[in-house]
């Protein structure tokens, strides 16, 4: 099991991963972080659970910092983009002052947290971004089971606490966070949905 784990975490063998199984996904994904976030070069911007810094790319001209919990990742994403800042850091526990960031936002990391993870990572995410900024999340959520192939695709997820919709929903939305895209479209075989606290 080690080995396994140690072969899914190899930050080759991840990104490899995700552009056969999400390609249409993630090039979803990353036109909407473009359009959702004003990346002039005075902003700046968290990643909360960058991986291996995909989305470093839209902020090269940006105030970027990538926060994740995996070394292999981080030392691939400051080899790939030198001009962002990547730091090995506690989503639950981030160590940044209050009000630091203009955006904040996550990709893809929700569904490999506990519910408690989830909400004090949407606590520490909202507390970090500026009084007018906003924080996003988006993240996968179990498609209609018609969709066989994203259904099972999620289900065999490395991440433990995958949600439907409204499960997504009732965690984020006691915590202030409203609806900005029930699903994405373009995204298959994965469904992913998008929500915006603005502060």
């Amino acid at each position: 099991m080690k080995q396994l784990e140690k072969f899914f975490n190899n930050p080759i063998v991840y990104n490899l991963i995700q552009r056969i199984l999400a390609f249409a996904g993630s090039k979803t994904v990353y036109k909407k972080i473009g359009e959702l976030i004003d990346a002039k070069p005075e902003v700046s911007v968290l990643d909360v659970g960058c991986g291996t810094g995909k989305y470093t790319e839209i902020f090269k001209a940006s105030n970027y910092v990538g926060v994740d919990i995996n070394d292999d990742y981080l030392n691939y994403a400051r080899q790939q983009y030198p001009f962002g800042r990547f730091i090995n850091m506690d989503s639950t526990k981030l160590s940044f002052a209050d009000n630091s960031f203009k955006f904040v936002f996550s990709v893809s990391t929700f569904h490999h947290l506990s519910d408690d993870q989830a909400g004090r990572t949407a606590e520490e995410m909202k507390r970090v971004c500026a009084a007018g900024g906003t924080v996003y999340i988006i993240d996968n959520v179990f498609p209609s089971k018609i969709n066989f192939i994203g259904y099972i695709l999620f289900k065999l997820d490395r991440g433990r606490f995958q949600r439907s919709f409204s499960k997504m929903d009732e965690l984020l939305s006691r915590l202030g966070f409203s609806v900005v895209d029930r699903g994405l479209k373009n995204s298959f075989p994965y469904r992913y949905t998008v929500f915006a606290y603005n502060k």
